[in-house]
């Protein structure tokens, strides 16, 4: 814009552009400014002569405040009630907000109980060790109800149970196996591909406690720091094994397996294994957050395709209510697989947690003051109510 205090309207501009076309007017002043009419009043000039405005001035901002909060606004930030605070508040106004609405939340998660909030943890670790029991006292009591490892065992004598990932590299290193490792496998895999593949991770593996356990005080620890790799290398590494087991004619994931290591170990002697447990513990302690089990494991690579379409799934049919509290992916082992069900609604996505690497441990549901997820199946992967998506485009 030509500014109107410095242009002389001499023309020469128009005459001198070099377009076909000038990209400049020359306009007269009447018609390029205008004139006003007599009756217009200009504001600032009666806001002047009136001695203050001339409409009703806007309402005092209030913020939605939390219940049993004020804000000071001389600069002390949110106060409770109508008292002072015993100590400043945090110069930024937003972070003391934040910091109430975040306080105010807790108190109504605390309101469910200890039971709501913890059941699913609960059970699976009734689970993992109830078995783990039931391993333990055929060597240490004498009493066979479960013969063998996790790998391979015979339960009350009658019913086999294979480890079809074990199984595979056995096929892979031409090994030769009888009718029950086969009849143990199909068993697994048909009990897997109805309630998730990686239902094994969260609810069987004896090393899900030791990695939770590595999650949970590198949280108390405030530990950042974390080293970045991608989720897809655990199916790398599931490919390396099985191509190891097919050149070599060995089980060679086995000889390292953590888990082998940690269930043998405990029937029978750790010896070495320990070290092996130790380092699993220090990776995801100070390495990489969740990163054994999110990111390394061929084992939960393997039972994530052998689950891939499970009928058994986690869903946010109560998405609606969700306040983004985010303490779901906080807990959530793999929380890149909530995301679609919880905020998809916008794209048209359903809300049952489809992907694959989901492993039904439930924390998502126990920590949710909202009540937002529960346990039903992968069917009716639709949106809820009609309104759910004209909510999400708003």
């Amino acid at each position: 814009t030509v500014h109107s205090d410095h242009c002389t309207g001499c023309g020469k501009c128009e005459h001198v552009c070099v377009l076909p076309k000038a990209a400049i007017k020359v306009l007269p002043i009447a018609l390029a400014k205008g004139t006003s009419a007599q009756h217009y009043r200009w504001g600032w000039e009666e806001k002047e002569d009136a001695g203050g405005s001339l409409v009703t001035p806007d309402p005092e901002h209030r913020y939605n405040l939390p219940e049993g909060l004020d804000y000071d606004y001389e600069g002390e930030g949110l106060v409770p009630g109508d008292q002072q605070p015993a100590a400043p508040f945090p110069d930024d106004p937003l972070q003391s907000l934040n910091r109430s609405v975040e306080d105010r939340r807790r108190t109504v998660e605390d309101l469910r109980g200890w039971w709501p909030k913890n059941r699913f943890l609960i059970l699976r670790r009734v689970c993992q060790f109830s078995l783990l029991a039931l391993f333990l006292l055929g060597p240490l009591a004498g009493i066979w109800i479960i013969e063998g490892n996790l790998n391979s065992s015979l339960t009350l004598g009658v019913l086999p149970l294979t480890d079809p990932f074990v199984l595979l590299q056995s096929w892979l290193a031409g090994r030769q196996f009888g009718s029950q490792a086969l009849i143990g496998a199909a068993l697994v895999t048909l009990l897997y591909l109805l309630v998730g593949g990686r239902a094994y991770c969260a609810w069987v593996c004896p090393l899900n406690p030791v990695t939770d356990f590595a999650h949970w005080l590198r949280q108390r620890l405030q530990l950042s720091g974390t080293t970045r790799m991608q989720r897809a290398t655990r199916y790398w590494l599931m490919a390396v094994c099985l191509l190891l087991s097919a050149a070599t004619g060995l089980l060679a994931w086995e000889y390292v397996n953590p888990i082998s290591v940690l269930h043998r170990g405990l029937l029978y002697g750790m010896g070495m294994g320990w070290l092996v447990i130790l380092a699993v513990f220090v990776f995801d302690l100070a390495v990489s957050r969740r990163g054994w089990c999110g990111r390394l494991c061929p084992v939960g690579a393997f039972y994530s395709l052998l689950g891939w379409r499970s009928p058994l799934r986690v869903r946010a049919d109560n998405r609606r209510a969700c306040n983004q509290c985010m303490d779901c992916f906080e807990v959530c082992p793999e929380p890149q697989v909530i995301r679609p069900a919880l905020f998809g609604a916008k794209d048209g996505a359903g809300p049952v947690i489809t992907a694959a690497n989901c492993s039904n441990c439930g924390r998502c549901i126990d920590v949710c003051s909202k009540q937002v997820f529960r346990f039903g199946t992968r069917f009716n992967n639709t949106m809820i109510m009609s309104f759910e998506k004209e909510e999400a485009r708003t």
